[in-house]
């Protein structure tokens, strides 16, 4: 039990922790790449499953230690060239920061170390080596306290513990789905109002929540990942070029400039383009993606309970007909003799 509730706090609370961190507090390619890493994890079976289950989720693992490996060996290769090539010997002023070859190795997530303070270097170099360290830290212990095939269970404990965990997720993805869809109004949120709306109807008339209301729960999944994606990628640099906050596209769309990007052409200012800055917002801006990332993974993760729910149901299914089926041919086999 010990071991389930350790390998369980790495890899679904700890390690998703570490990759949110280095997406809200860096915004380039490699901080996508975490995105994308922290949108499977409530996809992957838990560390301390069975033998399958534990190659898929060695496999997760060893993917984010390849992808924030090879983050860092970028870093450290950027600095040997800047200080091979003296680069850090000559004045570097905020203008030159906003240069086309600067803003493109910042967009991928290369930046210079000098005259920054210890927060933007550790945000901007140092994000990539602590998502290593914690992958491979999880890795090596949930290896260690994998949990083997035949350690005994509890039916009834794991059975009450499971339909207690389904009825909170579910109370949490209505909570969720009907807090995405008022915090921030826009076209993108509406598809959550009219999906709690729906639910709550169905509820009110004293009828279950059936196979459409999985359907549709499946589909909002998938729905409110991409729309996680289009936020954040919103705040990439010149994607707010392209589309201006304060146009009527990004209105409509719910898309909001979280950060003010210094060198905007649009909008430019003297911040250097290394420092992070959020724009002075109502609050409910801020909290609007977080709770459509939560909804995402409380309906991820409670879409992976009852999957695996259903395939125990049905190995008992089968284990009972092979059993009935075995015991038939024998009794029949027996009356044959007698006979």
């Amino acid at each position: 039990m010990v071991r389930a509730v350790v390998c369980q706090v790495l890899f679904r609370v700890a390690l998703p922790i570490v990759l949110l961190l280095a997406v809200l507090f860096r915004y380039n390619a490699f901080s996508f790449v975490y995105l994308l890493l922290l949108l499977a994890n409530p996809l992957i079976p838990g560390p301390n499953s069975r033998n399958a289950n534990i190659v898929r989720t060695n496999c997760y693992l060893k993917t984010v230690v390849g992808a924030s490996t090879l983050f860092c060996v970028a870093q450290v290769v950027y600095q040997i060239v800047l200080l091979s090539t003296q680069s850090y010997s000559k004045e570097h002023s905020v203008a030159d920061s906003c240069s086309l070859q600067e803003r493109l190795l910042a967009l991928v997530g290369l930046h210079r170390a000098d005259g920054i303070k210890a927060p933007e270097a550790l945000s901007l170099l140092g994000l990539d080596f602590v998502v290593l360290f914690a992958a491979v830290f999880t890795l090596v212990i949930c290896e260690k306290l994998a949990t083997p095939d035949g350690t005994p269970r509890s039916g009834a404990v794991h059975r009450r513990r499971h339909t207690f965990l389904m009825l909170l997720g579910e109370f949490l993805v209505l909570l969720l789905m009907a807090a995405a869809g008022i915090l921030h109004a826009s076209l993108c949120s509406l598809a959550y109002f009219v999906a709690f709306l729906w639910s709550a109807t169905w509820l009110g008339m004293h009828r279950p929540l059936g196979t459409g209301y999985q359907v549709m729960r499946t589909l909002l999944l998938i729905y409110s990942a991409m729309h996680f994606v289009a936020l954040y990628t919103y705040q990439l640099d010149y994607i707010q070029e392209l589309v201006p906050s304060a146009s009527l596209q990004a209105r409509l769309l719910g898309l909001t400039s979280l950060r003010i990007p210094a060198c905007n052409s649009t909008a430019p200012t003297e911040a250097d383009v290394r420092v992070l800055q959020f724009r002075s917002l109502h609050w409910t801006l801020y909290v609007s993606p977080l709770v459509v990332l939560s909804f995402y993974f409380t309906v991820a993760t409670v879409t992976r309970l009852q999957l695996l729910q259903q395939l125990v149901s049905y190995a008992l299914i089968d284990y009972f007909v092979g059993f009935a089926v075995k015991l038939s041919f024998e009794l029949l086999v027996c009356e044959y003799f007698l006979a």
